[in-house]
């Protein structure tokens, strides 16, 4: 079905129609209905208006997208997405560089590829942007969206040069060109004319020659706005549009092409400048913070537009994970310089480590690797139901368009499965699609919100209501979470078409502090020096070395511990607790045991809730992160006793240090201390008066009479100077109590 142009444009016309000849040939090529698992090809979106190097950017990517996949059994699809930049209407697009951006998609070498121009919800293409959407092979339109007015931004009217490239477009792929001129020009007349042969678009002084040509039934004029029209009037009215789609998860139904193809392709985009930090253990306030700060620097400051996560956690502080993940979602860069978030999962991902991964815009897994279930943390259901809500209104494929305008939709092909992932409250279940034969995953909820949820036949269940799902790496693959599994960094390198390794953002000195008082065996150590000093400070009168190492020591620990968001100050009350209460069995009511035993249970239990996120676990992660602390106590405290007996042994001879432990006397030296004190009698003491000199701490000396002599008062510290009485004498030992 052809129209003819202007009059006055004839010769042009033909001189253009020479010049693009071999065009329509190349266009000519049947479409190919391919099987998902046949599909090549990759997305581009075309930010509108065609300004300044939009055009070189985008050419740029079309050369990228022939490289990537050369001339095979199955054409390549190239889906070209056109996305209003902020607070624009479609309008402001350079004629030359729109008519450069046509004419490369129409040339003979491009025809093994099949373009596909997609206009999402809530877009409008007006001005010369509506050229390069009819270069395309196809269009697709939202019912909303709207096409046309290609000539609102000149002034004084449109040349020759410009009905000349719309008519040769237009021919090259088999478009009214009519139509083309149309919405070109808002003051031409376009009729629609049913013909014995069927049915064209003519201008209105083009009518007397087609009547006289053929047999003319019905003639309708078009509604002018001028020249703009819906996709619902496209498809319903004018048949130049083959398939209506708001989002990309129709889109992809009406092609019957996999949910990756129709994802932001990053590899024709390029030009990356990558970065990568990494999330190692356990989730932390503190990490997650600092890893937040680093991006957005590195993307405001540094012009960084590709993001890697690399995670390998187990979770650990949903509100921690949820804050970056809420960051990561929001992160988009500018219009020239979008930003493409990839979580790459190596290990694991669980609990509310996966929201992290949820939050950014592609989903990358290691073939052994698991995302979701339980883990280091146990949500409780405000963060859950917060979090799902944000993803729902995140995931809705129409919001970043209509909210946003310039953002990208996130790829994963239903906020459903990523709600499931985090513990939705109700069960998600895997659906067919009975026409397109494509599969999704579905909450009742998002169900509904189909276009047409009839349409959709349930397969299975795959998650249980409040309860994380947990997926491995094939799994997430198989249901379109996942993009794709790797196996290392260069299969991911290659995936996006990145040249060299993203830049390992440089830790700080409280990261690197931070993972060496994580690990186990340091943990072992500070317990155990700690332990070691405490019990040469007993061993030594006065405070010394032993008690300022033990002090460094279970500082480091807790301040460790206190940075991995594990401990706070209850533990570190308890620990305290605990060591005054072994203090007092040993000084104050030695023999007693309920200090001495309370004490140390007090000690070990603000080791263990240091160590961990649960105060009781409640799953299978969680016992075994008990488990480990207590071996890693239990292991300290061995260690503790081993380091005392060999202090006992070692230090007492060795030069320099045995002045913190006295030797202990020979056989001989106590039998002669055993006699001395024998003989010893102070019964003529009692009841006599005196003064301390020295600090009883209970025990030590005081003059009474004439005569110093050790003393021991029982439950009291008295200073230097204080008035004593002999209350009573047991041997060698006396006994005394202050008086005024």
């Amino acid at each position: 079905m052809r129209g003819s142009c202007l009059g006055c444009g004839i010769g042009t016309v033909f001189v253009g129609g020479l010049v693009f000849g071999l065009l329509a040939a190349g266009s000519s090529l049947p479409a190919q209905e391919l099987q998902p698992e046949e599909a090549r090809g990759g997305l581009i979106q075309l930010r509108l208006p065609i300004t300044d190097d939009v055009d070189l950017r985008f050419k740029h990517a079309l050369e990228r997208l022939l490289t990537k996949f050369p001339a095979g059994e199955s054409r390549p699809v190239l889906l070209i997405e056109f996305v209003n930049s902020q607070g624009n209407d479609g309008r402001g697009s350079d004629f030359s560089r729109a008519q450069a951006l046509a004419e490369r998609l129409v040339k003979p070498d491009f025809a093994r590829v099949k373009t596909v121009a997609f206009i999402p919800a809530g877009v409008k293409v007006r001005g010369h942007a509506v050229l390069v959407a009819l270069a395309c092979e196809e269009i697709i339109m939202a019912p909303d969206a709207e096409l046309g007015e290609a000539g609102i931004d000149e002034q004084g009217g449109n040349d020759k040069t410009r009905r000349t490239a719309y008519s040769v477009i237009a021919e090259a792929r088999r478009k009214p060109v009519a139509l083309a001129l149309g919405m070109l020009d808002g003051s031409l007349q376009v009729y629609r004319v049913e013909t014995a042969t069927g049915t064209e678009y003519v201008l209105e002084e083009e009518l007397p020659a087609l009547r006289q040509k053929k047999n003319v039934t019905k003639e309708t004029p078009l509604d002018r706005r001028p020249g703009l029209y819906t996709g619902r009037q496209f498809k319903t009215e004018l048949g130049l549009v083959n398939y209506l789609a708001k989002d990309r998860g129709e889109l992809a139904a009406a092609l019957k092409l996999p949910e990756k193809l129709v994802q932001d392709d990053f590899a024709l985009t390029g030009d990356a400048k990558a970065i990568q930090v990494r999330i190692d253990g356990a989730v932390t306030p503190a990490l997650l913070g600092e890893i937040d700060n680093k991006v957005r620097n590195a993307v405001i400051k540094d012009g960084v537009n590709f993001v890697l996560v690399t995670i390998n956690s187990p979770g650990g502080n949903p509100n921690a994970s949820k804050n970056l993940a809420l960051s990561l979602a929001g992160l988009r860069g500018t219009d020239e310089q979008p930003v493409r978030t990839v979580a790459w999962i190596e290990k694991q991902a669980l609990a509310d480590a996966a929201w992290i991964a949820l939050g950014c815009d592609d989903i990358v897994m290691g073939t052994k690797a698991r995302i979701g279930g339980v883990g280091n943390s146990d949500p409780d259901l405000a963060d859950r139901q917060g979090y799902i809500q944000h993803y729902k209104d995140t995931k809705d494929p129409l919001k970043p368009v209509m909210d946003r305008g310039t953002a990208h939709a996130k790829n994963h092909p239903s906020w459903s499965l990523g709600a499931a992932i985090v513990g939705h409250e109700e069960s998600a279940a895997r659906y067919r699609n009975k026409v397109s034969n494509i599969s999704k995953v579905f909450t009742e909820e998002e169900l509904g919100q189909q276009a047409d949820p009839a349409a959709w036949e349930k397969q299975e269940g795959i998650s249980v209501p409040n309860q994380s799902l947990e997926l491995s790496g094939q799994e997430a693959l198989k249901l379109g979470l996942a993009r794709q599994t790797v196996e290392n960094l260069a299969q991911l390198k290659e995936l996006y078409g990145l040249e060299d390794n993203p830049a390992l953002v440089d830790p700080g000195w409280v990261d690197f502090l931070l993972r060496g008082l994580r690990n186990e065996y340091v943990m072992i150590f500070l317990l155990l020096i700690g332990g070691a000093g405490v019990f040469a400070e007993l061993q030594t009168p006065g405070i010394g070395l032993g008690g300022f190492i033990a002090f460094v020591c279970f500082l480091l620990y807790f301040w460790g511990q206190f940075l991995e968001g594990t401990a706070g100050w209850l533990e570190v009350l308890l620990f305290v607790s605990g060591l005054i209460f072994v203090l007092m069995e040993l000084f104050l009511f030695p023999g007693f045991g309920i200090f001495g035993f309370g004490g140390g249970l007090l000690i070990i239990v603000s080791l263990v809730l240091a160590s961990q996120t649960a105060v009781i676990p409640t799953n299978s992660y969680q016992l075994g992160q008990l488990r480990n602390t207590l071996l890693i106590i239990a292991g300290a405290g061995v260690g503790v006793i081993a380091a005392g007996v060999g202090l006992r042994r070692i230090l007492p001879s060795t030069p320099g240090l045995n002045r913190m432990f006295l030797e202990p006397p020979t056989v001989q030296e106590r039998e002669e201390l055993s006699r001395s004190e024998s003989l010893v009698d102070y019964q003529h003491l009692l009841g006599k008066l005196g003064k301390t000199t020295t600090k009883l701490t209970p025990a030590g000396k005081a003059l009474i009479g004439e005569q110093l002599v050790d003393v021991v008062a029982p439950g009291d510290y008295l200073d230097p100077g204080t008035p004593i009485e002999v209350v009573d004498v047991r041997g060698y030992r006396v006994i005394v109590r202050a008086v005024e």
